[in-house]
């Protein structure tokens, strides 16, 4: 089984989510994204088995393109809210308070593939948008509304992901 991983960035106070918005097309090689469009959580696939801990970090550098990092790395500071599986894939779902901005700016122009698969990133969403007593696809709605994302035909594909799975678990406990 191939392992992913993933960290939700969240502040305690106020309530707040930062988090990535998936392109339509890869900006580099112009090829469609699966759920384009849509919310998505920084992370992917450990392919060189160096476990959560490196692959965050360096999915976190190049999905914000170095304006976010994580702050501590150790295990304690990662919360598991969400593991799901879809084919041979493992996912992990994280969140952490341990982060910050740098001080660089978001580069519109990516420099690789990695960089090209996001379109912004949603800085401090406030959580108050959200109610506990919510459904499922209300809330979604909502994490896509607020996010001001282009949407568009991927929608199917978002809503049935393991990834809106992950935001609707993370909403009902933190929210």
């Amino acid at each position: 089984m191939t392992k992913k991983y993933y960290v939700l960035l969240y502040k305690s106070e106020p309530k707040s989510i930062t988090f990535p918005i998936k392109a339509v097309t890869n900006l580099i090689d112009k090829k469609p994204q699966w759920a384009g469009g849509y919310p998505a959580i920084f992370g992917g696939t450990d392919e060189k088995r160096v476990g959560a801990r490196d692959t965050l970090v360096k999915e976190l550098g190049e999905e914000s393109r170095g304006t976010l990092v994580l702050t501590k790395t150790e295990e304690q500071w990662f919360t598991l809210v969400y593991k799901g599986t879809v084919d041979q894939d493992e996912m992990y779902f994280y969140v952490t308070e341990q982060w910050q901005r740098t001080k660089k700016h978001w580069d519109p122009n990516p420099k690789d593939r990695g960089e090209g698969e996001m379109l912004k990133v949603v800085e401090n969403l406030p959580l108050k948008f959200f109610t506990k007593s919510g459904n499922f696809k209300t809330t979604m709605e909502t994490l896509i509304e607020k996010s001001e994302v282009p949407g568009g035909d991927e929608w199917a594909s978002f809503i049935c992901s393991e990834t809106a799975k992950a935001f609707w678990a993370f909403i009902k406990k933190y929210g």
